[in-house]
């Protein structure tokens, strides 16, 4: 509790692992030990993400899978309220399900053309994406909603 923040931007830690897990992101340090990468310029280290190929199609705990990873033996030892605050001020405020949605539909509207003419996305409809990924955040936003209620410090 007092070495560690001398050494790591907490927030900024809690943060990544928070957004990790809101995204369902397979390969984050709530539920793997590798798979995304360390920066180390100068103190406090600074995360630069990797390996974001598993995101928003599956679902996953908030608060890590079974067993531990070191992220969470280490950061929810002193720090597990301060992410669950932390997650709910997102799920709230920038990361809302009506900012989300927004967000889906400036997309369709502002590149949705391009990307459905872009040769590596062949027969695939950004029309059809957006609407996966609007019901998927739908179905996500709510699991998140009702685990971190249930988990209130």
């Amino acid at each position: 509790a007092t070495y560690l923040p001398q050494h790591l931007n907490i927030d900024q830690m809690l943060r990544f692992g928070g957004v990790n897990a809101i995204v369902a992101n397979a390969d984050a340090p709530l539920i793997k030990q590798n798979n995304y990468y360390w920066y180390d310029w100068a103190a406090p280290r600074v995360y630069i993400p990797w390996d974001l190929d598993t995101v928003m199609s599956d679902t996953t705990s908030l608060f890590g899978g079974t067993g531990s990873t070191l992220y969470t033996s280490v950061l929810f030892t002193h720090w597990e309220d301060d992410y669950d605050a932390l997650l709910t001020g997102l799920l709230q405020g920038p990361l809302s399900l009506d900012n989300i949605l927004f967000e889906l539909d400036r997309v369709q509207a502002v590149a949705g053309t391009a990307l459905s003419a872009d040769p590596t996305v062949a027969g695939q409809s950004t029309t059809d994406e957006v609407a996966r990924l609007k019901s998927w955040w739908i179905a996500r936003h709510a699991q998140l909603t009702s685990e971190l209620q249930s988990h209130a410090p």
